[in-house]
Formats: structure tokens, sequence, C-alpha cells
């Protein structure tokens, strides 16, 4: 398999959107997947692999042409080997925010 740039979508992570399940480490401030295209009902989980807490807010919104925000999901404070588990049955585009880091921002793709 070729090198990729970080977060970029490969066939590996493709085949385990199809398992169900995605991981999501939060290191220096970042999502190791910062966008990512998943099937609706996926179970996305993120770690921080940091000694540093770090804590977000995941926006669901609806799949219409408002994009209207119907949902918001906060993590807690999660510290070194934390986890956080969303199963998304929403379709369309979600935005992930950190709360005390600027570049703690992610995108998840959910479709049918």
């Amino acid at each position: 398999m070729e090198p990729t740039t970080k977060g970029e979508i490969t066939s590996e992570s493709l085949e385990e959107q199809s398992q169900g399940e995605i991981l999501i480490n939060l290191q220096d401030g970042t999502f190791d997947k910062p966008e990512i295209i998943i099937k609706k009902g996926t179970k996305v989980t993120w770690k921080n692999l940091d000694d540093k807490p770090y804590w977000f807010t995941v926006y669901v919104y609806e799949e219409d042409e408002r994009s209207r925000e119907i949902a918001r999901y906060a993590s807690g404070a999660l510290r070194l080997n934390d986890e956080f588990s969303l199963v998304f049955e929403q379709t369309g585009e979600h935005k992930v925010k950190g709360h005390e880091y600027g570049s703690l921002v992610g995108k998840i793709i959910v479709t049918e």
C-alpha cells in the first residue's frame, strides 16, 4: 500500500467502514482522521493518546437543503486512553469541534 497523507481515506479504511466501526485517535491537538466517510449505522470511537485532556462536540445535521442541526453530543474530558463513541444513524455531513484546541476539527460524512 502506498503512503497516504494524514486523514486520507484509503481502501483499508473503507474496509473498516464496512465492518461497522472506525477508530479516530486524538494526539498533538488533532484527529488522525479529520474527515471520514462511513455508512449509516457505523460506530465511531475517538481515543485520546495524549497525556493532556481533550473534549469536543459532535454536531449532527439533518440532510436537507438547510442542513439544520438536530443534535449535539459532548465527549466530556477525555484523558489518556479514554474513549468516546457514537453510532451514526443520520445521513449527511456532521461536524466535530474541539473546545480547547483550534486544530481539533473534523467531519463525518454518513451515507446510506
